[in-house]
């Protein structure tokens, strides 16, 4: 008989985490009559977060045109220098599930054995719930930070790669404006 008991007992310590937490205070009786009873009860948590992750980059790009210009001053070279800076934002959200399931235990005393049994079936679950809960929100939590981290490179990247795609645009749209600045530089000196 007392080998059952501590099978049983070992049984509920693994079930409930195999000593990972610090153990359980003996559960309070609640209620009030001739029945007491006993329960385990396990709640299942799925909890869910999202984690945004933005990079911004800044990319710049200079822009150099030299124009030339013959008259009766003589030959004159004359260069523009402009550089082109843009910026991009990458961004997305990352959503990150954690399932916890946690076993409880309460005892509950009631008008009948029934009664009772069934006050500590729901006080257990509701224990059990409640730190499933915490639990599975604060894992969830770690590992949505943790893959935010180990994101932001792939997103600074990104946002990089966009803005310099978007300088080198601007660079092109800016040279004729400073290659006419240039020419005119040029053939007012040059007379």
């Amino acid at each position: 008989m007392l080998v059952a008991i501590a099978l049983l007992f070992g049984i509920v310590l693994l079930l409930d985490g195999g000593g990972n937490t610090p153990p359980e205070p003996t559960p309070t009786v609640i209620g009030s009559g001739p029945g007491r009873a006993c329960a385990l009860a396990r709640a299942r948590v799925h909890a869910t977060v999202r984690a945004p992750v933005r990079a911004t980059a800044s990319v710049s790009v200079p822009v150099t045109v030299s124009e030339r210009a013959s008259g009766r001053r003589g030959t004159f070279v004359v260069t523009q220098t402009e550089t082109v800076t843009e910026q991009a934002t990458a961004s997305r959200t990352l959503s990150v599930g954690q399932l916890v399931s946690v076993v409880r235990r309460a005892c509950a005393r009631g008008s009948t054995i029934d009664a009772a049994h069934a006050a500590a079936l729901a006080s257990a679950y509701q224990r059990a719930l409640q730190v499933s809960r915490t639990r599975a929100l604060a894992a969830a939590s770690r590992r949505a930070a943790t893959l935010a981290r180990q994101a932001q490179p792939a997103e600074l990247a990104d946002a990089r790669s966009l803005a310099q795609t978007r300088a080198r645009a601007a660079a092109a749209r800016a040279r004729p404006g400073l290659a006419r600045r240039a020419l005119a530089q040029a053939r007012t000196r040059a007379g």
